[in-house]
């Protein structure tokens, strides 16, 4: 343990003694195990007495089940509860009440961890400080987590309703609901939230009061007066919702690695909305948001409200309080003295010796037991902030090495894969003169590759040591370590630097391979091509990997940097003022025993003369410190102040010193709608003094001090888009009346759609914005600009930008009161100039993108453009393109298949690329049936109908085709055709579903044409269309209608039985004449 800090708990032990020790628990050691309901509801029980837990370790052996039990909530709890991964299930609170949950209180030195609780907490009345676990905690929860329902008033959340203390490693899921600071993990922190995780959604639900029919009044006065309360409960009902966050409502504490994957707020209500924080004073570090934020006003991607960090030059209090006492020293003085007023000198001399030392014992004692106070609070404070710091640098360099270690994987692969495209060549040694230099070459990358390979098992050695130190609070040690990786870092860099030199010696060699084979052999010649071929490819792939291991290398140095550049923690000392306070304590006690034992030896004498004397000096001290107060109070009284001249905003100096009114490190990914300030990381940076929310700051009357105040957003990304109804939306922060944006990035859209002031970074800022980049589409109507919609102090800014609006635009800012106030910002040329269409040197100007990339410090990122292709939420893919590129060229990815529907990407906005361009898929119902563009004589009915699913593109053509004959087994009439199906992605090889026309309903068959050969199909009939199954989407067909085959035959018998019977009645009346001709002659 670091030598100070063991000095430093030593000395509050002695503080303890100092004030007074505690009764000591006779149970401390006691171990009690919990294994069944019966055990869980005793411990409830014995938890009432406060002393009761205190020491103990409580431990839980199995899950516990307290659905169907009347279940009081533990009242309080101070010692260690170790929940071993099982599970509280059937949690049912509905008792009115405040500070409720599993735990009603945790108290100072209580830990509660690894347990799972499942269940609701949704009390009745006052429902204040209400948690899934813990009602208000002053302990330690760590490595806990809750799933269920929270309800409550304010103060809700669904680890914590209020956390005084650590909550650390400890998730929520399920729904939260409140009306004031209400959070996923805790509903207010005014300690230290860790590693933390949320989720739940919360206040994604608004429940409006429904009038009934009974309530419906028919006189007009009646009605006009309830609209007017309805109104006002509804504006009322509004302001409540307040201060709603991921992970948490508000906090003035520490906030650090939390993420948010829970949807927060609903959609025009609500007041500081945030994904991580509703409204926050402290320090927020390397926190996440990914997912949707909504709400009216102040809504933000990390933070709705960044508040400033306020503290008073001077403290009114403290003056009063100063002088009210020095009111009752002035009389104690003159009592004593009167007191006095017929004893000795010596006796008068002792007595007021013992009452001065007294007073000063008494102060010394004072100040010895408020600079204690002060040592741990301090401490603590600092404590908790530095190992916030150092966990997100351990967070930021996991990603970089993890790349790292990937990147020497590959690199070891890339290096083997090298050394085999040479293996085939051996046998031809002798007639490739300069193969052995190439084989040298391949040896040597190696052995440097082995060499980065075992520079990366040193990072990671020393990454861990680096942990170690930060979990011991070593401090001295972890500024070693990081001395230490950066001496790796840096043999690393060299080391990949010489890689870079051996692979273009390397491909020198390759190249002059060929002439040294003129001579050989053919198959020799073509044995070096395909090697040459392979091992470029390798070398190829070895420089695409060195580029990703130098890109890691890079990010871990800046990280190292970033960190190396904070201020040491700055742990306060118990030094000389203490030393001296204490030794003047002892002193003082001294000089009261001399008092003592001088009185009781004292004479009498004269006296009046030094009484006189001392209550002349009396009166004089108390004028002088009339006359000083009297002095602060006319400057106090003088006249009043504006607003400017009560907050001093500091925030623009020692950024990297700054903790307090700080977010920094945090990433947004969530799309945030506001109807008014709505930012991808914070909604607002500003106070609010005005009683309504809907209001920005009011002067207030009562303040008669300065304030000096800090808010920071530093090293912040947006991701998300950002959509306002109104004024003020910002890709970082929609209104910014005060701090500094320092080294913030945005690649998102920002949209007002029927407000004003929208910009890249903020939308409407009054304070200064340095070093950031924005690159996207603005639009809104008036004051639109890459960087602000209107602003001031904006510096060393960078913006590749479209605008869109109405009037006030510029690629920079859409408007400014002073254009004096710019310095060094730079955007990607184009027409449209910088401040409202005008472009001023040195301060806004034009820039050639490659120019642009040149510039120092500028964000990798920023100057990559890739094309990001979404489909039901979720990135298909992306392609890295080169900037001005056209769109036309970009290649549009398959869609991925969602059942029932099919897809189409969103056109291209611009013809080149000129930002980040992010393209959706939008699903469409499948077309199930096509009808052909080809009717029958009345136009009425298609011809053919194609079934199955089909695209909006979708086409279907039926065309006779004389030329084609019919298959000789057809019977009865035929036609033939061609029928052609059109639609994107069909398969030849699938079958399609036709309906063919029928109109008479005769009995027919169909023929499809393969080749040569004619195949008859399966047929059934559907109404007036014949249903058949083709083979792929096009064919030619023959329709074979067999009724009229049979018509034409039973007309051709019935035509020859008449001509049989004509023909038999001839001959029959020709017999009967021949007959009775015979008949005539005999006679």
């Amino acid at each position: 343990m670091h030598k100070g800090l063991k000095k430093g708990i030593a000395v509050l032990a002695a503080a303890v003694l100092f004030c007074g020790s505690a009764p000591v628990d006779i149970y401390a050691a006691n171990t009690v195990t919990i294994s069944t309901r019966k055990d869980f509801l005793r411990f409830a029980k014995n938890c009432t007495l406060d002393s009761w837990s205190a020491g103990k370790t409580v431990v839980l052996t199995a899950d516990i089940d307290l659905g169907r039990v009347n279940f009081s909530p533990i009242p309080i709890f101070g010692g260690t509860f170790e929940g071993n991964g099982h599970t509280i299930s059937g949690l049912n609170l509905e008792q009115d009440g405040s500070q409720l949950g599993l735990f009603r209180y945790v108290a100072e030195g209580g830990v509660v961890k690894n347990l799972k609780v499942e269940g609701n907490v949704t009390p009745g009345g006052s429902r204040s400080s209400i948690g899934g676990i813990v009602g208000e905690n002053n302990g330690t929860i760590t490595g806990c987590s809750f799933d269920g329902t929270v309800e409550g008033k304010d103060t809700v959340g669904g680890v914590v309703g209020k956390n005084k203390g650590e909550v650390r490693e400890c998730s929520a899921s399920g729904e939260i609901h409140g009306e004031l600071s209400v959070g996923g993990i805790a509903g207010e922190n005014n300690g230290f939230l860790a590693e933390c995780r949320n989720e739940a959604d919360v206040n994604t639900e608004y429940e409006e009061k429904k009038q009934e029919l009974s309530d419906i009044d028919t006189d007009a006065a009646a009605i006009l007066e309830k609209y007017r309360i309805s109104k006002e409960n509804t504006e009322r009902s509004n302001l409540t919702y307040t201060d709603i966050g991921g992970v948490v409502g508000f906090s003035d504490g520490v906030v650090q690695g939390c993420d948010n994957y829970g949807e927060v707020g609903y959609p025009h209500v609500g007041y500081n909305i945030g994904g991580v924080a509703g409204r926050q004073s402290g320090y927020l570090l390397g926190c996440d948001n990914n997912a949707a934020v909504h709400g009216r006003k102040d809504i933000g991607g990390i933070v709705g409200q960044a508040e400033p960090y306020l503290w008073l030059n001077t403290s009114a209090d403290r003056l009063d309080e100063v002088r009210d006492n020095l009111d009752i020293l002035h009389d104690m003085a003159n009592q004593l003295l009167d007191d006095t007023n017929g004893l000795g000198d010596d006796v008068e001399v002792y007595l007021n010796g013992m009452s001065d030392h007294s007073e000063t014992a008494s102060d010394r004692a004072r100040e010895v037991k408020n600079q204690l106070q002060d040592f741990a609070d301090d401490n603590i404070d600092e404590i908790n902030t530095w190992t916030a710091l150092l966990s997100d640098t351990m967070r930021k360099l996991e990603d970089p090495m993890n790349g790292l270690s990937d990147g020497i994987e590959d690199l070891g692969k890339n290096m083997q894969d090298l050394g085999d495209a040479f293996s085939p060549l051996k046998k031809d040694l002798p007639e490739i003169d300069g193969l052995e230099d190439v084989e040298a070459q391949v040896e040597k990358m190696q052995r440097t590759q082995r060499q980065l390979a075992q520079a990366v098992q040193t990072l990671l050695q020393e990454q861990k040591a680096l942990r170690d130190a930060i979990a011991a609070g070593d401090q001295e040690k972890v500024r070693e370590i990081m001395q230490q990786i950066t001496a790796t870092l840096q043999q690393m860099m060299g080391l990949q630097q010489q890689l870079l030199e051996e692979q273009k010696k390397l491909a020198g060699l390759l190249a002059d391979l060929p002439d040294d084979v003129k001579d050989a052999a053919d198959i020799v010649q073509r044995r070096l091509k395909r090697t040459i071929t392979n091992a470029q490819d390798a070398l190829d792939d070895i420089a695409d990997t060195t580029e990703n291991i130098a890109d890691s290398m890079r990010d871990m140095s800046d990280i190292i940097s970033d960190l190396a550049n904070e201020d040491p923690a700055t742990f306060v000392k118990l030094g000389d003022d203490f030393q001296e306070s204490s030794d003047a304590l002892f002193d003082s006690m001294g000089d009261i025993s001399d008092d003592l034992k001088g009185l009781r030896e004292s004479l009498k004498s004269g006296r009046q003369t030094l009484t006189a004397d001392i209550r002349s000096i009396s009166d004089q001290f108390q004028k002088i410190m009339n006359l000083l107060f009297d002095e602060i109070d006319d400057l106090r009284d003088g006249a009043d102040k504006d607003l400017d001249d009560i907050f001093i905003d500091v925030s623009d100096e020692e950024i990297n010193r700054t903790k307090q009114g700080k977010i920094a490190s945090s990433h947004n990914y969530g799309e945030v709608e506001g109807d008014r300030n709505a930012g991808g990381i914070a909604g607002a940076m500003s106070i609010d003094l005005a009683i309504d929310p809907e209001d920005d700051i009011a002067h207030p009357k009562t303040l008669s001090f300065t304030y000096r105040m800090k808010v920071i957003l530093q090293d912040c990304i947006n991701d998300g888009k950002i959509t306002g109804k109104k004024d003020c939306v910002g890709g970082v922060v929609g209104y910014a009346e005060s701090g500094t944006v320092y080294r913030c990035e945005n690649y998102a859209e920002a949209e007002s759609t029927t407000g004003n002031y929208v910009g890249g970074i903020a939308g409407f800022s009054e304070g200064t914005i340095r070093s950031s980049y924005a690159k996207g589409s603005m639009s809104g109507g008036q004051y639109v600009g890459g960087i602000a919609g209107k602003g001031e102090n904006v510096y060393d800014s960078c913006v590749i930008a479209t605008v869109d609006g109405d009037e006030k635009l510029g690629v920079v800012l859409g408007g400014a009161e002073d254009t004096d106030s710019l310095r060094g910002n730079y955007y990607a040329e184009q027409d449209l100039g910088a401040v409202d269409g005008i472009s001023y040197a040195g301060k806004a100007e034009p820039i050639s993108y490659e120019a642009m990339k040149e510039i120092s410090g500028i964000p990798k990122r920023f100057i990559s453009f890739t094309v990001s292709f979404i489909a039901d939420g979720k990135t298909v893919e992306t392609e890295e393109v080169p900037y001005g590129m056209e769109t036309s060229r970009i290649k549009l990815p398959d869609i991925p298949e969602k059942k029932g529907s099919f897809g189409t990407w969103a056109a291209f906005e611009t013809d080149t690329v000129q930002g980040d361009i992010k393209i959706e898929c939008a699903y469409t119902p499948y077309v199930t049936v096509v009808s052909s563009m080809e009717k029958n004589e009345s136009g009425k009915m298609s011809l053919a109908l194609a079934d199955g699913d089909y695209t909006d593109e979708a086409e279907l053509h039926i065309f006779a085709n004389a030329e084609e004959a019919a298959p000789a087994q057809a019977k009865g009439k035929t036609v033939v055709y061609d029928v052609i199906l059109e639609d994107r992605d069909l398969s030849d090889t699938e079958k399609t579903t036709l309906r063919l026309l029928n109109e008479n309903k005769e009995k027919v068959s169909v023929w499809q044409k393969n080749g040569e050969d004619w195949k008859e199909l399966d047929t059934k009939n559907r109404g007036k269309y014949v249903v058949c199954k083709i083979d792929g989407t096009e064919g030619t067909l023959c329709i074979s209608y067999e009724g009229a085959a049979k018509k034409t035959l039973l007309f051709v018998c019935m035509a020859g039985i008449a001509a049989v019977a004509v023909i038999f009645g001839a001959v029959k009346l020709k017999k009967g004449r021949k007959q009775k001709k015979q008949t005539e002659t005999e006679e």
